[in-house]
C-alpha cells in the first residue's frame, strides 16, 4: 500500500504524524544476524535462552523457576509491546511502568 485517502479534502496544509502495525516478512532484520527479537526482546530471549540450557544441565529447581519467572514477565511486556498498548515515546516520557497483575 503505497497511497492513503484523506477525507474530506484539506483546506489547507496540515502536519501529521502516522502509526501503524505491521508483520515483518521475517525476524532477520538485516545482513548483520540481528533479528527482530534480539533488538525488541533481549530479556526474553536471555530469559529464554538460560531456562532451556539450565534445563539441559538439570540445575536446582529455584533457579529454573527464577529464570521461567522472568521469562513470564518479559515476554508479558513483549505481549503490550506487540499490542501496541505500550504506545508513549520513551525519550520524551521516560519507560513505561506496567503495573503487575
Amino acid at each position: 500500500m503505497n497511497t492513503f485517502i484523506v477525507a474530506p479534502t484539506p483546506d489547507s496544509s496540515y502536519s501529521v504524524e502516522l502509526h501503524y502495525y505491521y508483520r515483518p516478512a521475517s525476524l532477520t532484520t538485516d545482513d548483520s544476524g540481528s533479528t527482530w527479537i534480539s533488538t525488541n526482546a533481549p530479556d526474553a530471549l536471555l530469559y529464554a535462552s538460560l531456562v532451556e540450557a539450565y534445563t539441559f544441565m538439570k540445575g536446582e529447581s529455584d533457579l529454573i523457576q527464577l529464570y521461567t519467572a522472568r521469562f513470564t514477565e518479559a515476554i508479558s511486556r513483549l505481549k503490550i509491546y506487540g499490542e501496541g498498548q505500550e504506545n508513549t515515546d520513551a525519550y520524551r516520557e521516560g519507560l513505561v511502568r506496567v503495573p503487575k497483575q
